[in-house]
This record gives structure tokens, sequence and C-alpha cells, in this order.
């Protein structure tokens, strides 16, 4: 959400689209070229993130400000969680480079244990810490490697597979569980769990989204009432799940910066829209 005026959207089908909140109808098209295509949203406004042939290519939503970077031909490219901007590479041995949306370095890190990113269902990265968390499928770990080590390490064991991971306030990283429809957050030195939160009927957690502010989390979910929910994010306390126009599973596109405008999309809307 660009200026509480303007949501850009990318495609699967590669095309750049533009919305007015006021109006809310297709507005400018841009097409883009290169797999896999991401569009990050900073500060700064508004990027373009793409792969063509052998080069990583990042420009402005207008074409401008083209940065490159060149990529092994087994290099897997990947867009951080919501709420941790940025995006990173799974090299051919397994290491992991990290890079802004201007394709600046910010962390270069050996394999994990198991390969562990490569199939990791989420990874988030901490721009203060320089550090980079990620989830080791094979078993339901949440591992962290900080600029500066030698080795990854695991910050917080579970019994349950981990779906999503989401970045909240200094010190706190959010979990959500793939079986009970759990939200968990954790604190980053201790690994002491410092809430856990069940939604109503949950199935499993598609994605964390904090709040501008770090006061809320909006949590979309697979269930049979809702699919978007808003905790407390220090209590986990339920605040809403009144926000969901879908009957079918939701995703949080972007949430504006004074917090008060939610975009989502979504399955089973009547008109086949976004809604704000």
């Amino acid at each position: 959400v660009h200026n509480l005026l303007e949501i850009r959207v990318a495609t699967i089908d590669g095309e750049l689209l533009a919305y007015s909140t006021g109006v809310f109808g297709p507005g400018v098209t841009t097409r883009l070229s290169g797999d896999p295509q991401m569009l990050i949203w900073t500060a700064a406004g508004c990027r373009t993130i793409a792969k063509q042939q052998s080069m990583l290519v990042s420009e402005t939503c207008d074409g401008g400000d083209r940065r490159t970077v060149t990529l092994g031909p087994d290099d897997a490219i990947r867009q951080m969680e919501t709420g941790s901007e940025g995006l990173y590479a799974v090299h051919k041995d397994g290491s992991v480079t990290v890079w802004d949306e201007r394709l600046a370095t910010l962390l270069e890190a050996p394999a994990p244990p198991n390969d562990a990113i490569r199939y990791s269902t989420g990874a988030v990265f901490d721009v203060s810490a320089k550090s980079l968390y990620a989830i080791e499928t094979d078993n339901d770990l949440v591992l962290a490697f900080r600029a500066g080590d030698t080795q990854w390490r695991g910050i917080a064991g579970n019994d349950e597979p981990v779906r999503a991971l989401a970045l909240g306030r200094a010190g706190v990283i959010y979990l959500g569980f793939e079986q009970r429809g759990a939200v968990r957050a954790v604190d980053l030195a201790t690994g002491r769990t410092l809430f856990e939160t069940v939604l109503p009927k949950g199935q499993y957690v598609g994605r964390i989204t904090p709040s501008p502010d770090g006061r809320h989390l909006y949590v979309t979910a697979m269930t049979n009432r809702h699919s978007l929910f808003k905790l407390d994010a220090v209590s986990g306390a339920l605040a809403a799940d009144e926000f969901n126009r879908f009957s079918g599973p939701a995703h949080v596109l972007a949430i504006s910066p004074d917090g008060r405008y939610l975009a989502l999309s979504g399955v089973g809307a009547p008109d086949g829209k976004a809604a704000i």
C-alpha cells in the first residue's frame, strides 16, 4: 500500500497491476519479465526483482535504478516472509546469500544442517541483528545464523510442523503451526515461549503479518469459520476475527504504514476481487 492510495500486485502471469483504493478497479498494468518475479515495498518505495538468464535484476517499479547480481546455474531465489524485507539465494552447495531489495549483500551463511533452508517453508531476516532464521522441516526446528557466527544454531524445537515465521518486536519471533492452527511467540535470547494461541477451529497457519507498530498480528489460517485473525502481539489474545470476506484461504497483501488499512486477496470472493 503506497500513500494509502494505491496497491500494486505482482500476479502469477507476470503482470504488475496497480489499483486505486478509491475506485478499486484495474489501473496501470506493467509487464514483468524473468522468473521468479518479486515485488518489494519499503519506505523508499516499490521495486521489482526478476531472474533474467544468469542475472538477478532489481529496479524501481517505474523501471529506474537498475541493480544486478550474477547467479550460479543452480541458485534458488526466495523472498523473505512478510514483515522481513529482502530476499535470499540458496546456492548449489547449500550456502546462503541474503540481499536487500537493491541487491546489496547483507549476510553470507554456510549450509545449515540437512540443507534445511533449501526445503524450508519460510525464512526471515533481522536487519538490526544481522540474523537469518529458517524452518528445518525434517526436525520441526527453527534455526538461526548471525553475522560473525561459524555455524547455525537451533533456537526453538517443536513437536509439530512449523509452517510460518515472522519477526515482531525486538527479540521475538512468531511461529505458525500446521496441525492445530496455533501461533507461538518465542523469546530469541532464551528460547522461552511467551504465549501460544490456538485459533478457533484452526487447521493450519499460512502466514503471520505483524502490524507496522508491532502491537498486533494478522494471521491467515485455514479454518471452517474464518481465515483471518487479529491477535495482540504481546499477550496473544484474539482481538478480532471478522476481517475475512472469503469462503476459502486468505492472504495478506499489505498493511498501510499507519496501520489503518489492510489489503487481502483470497479464494471464494463472489466477484473475484481483493478486499480492503
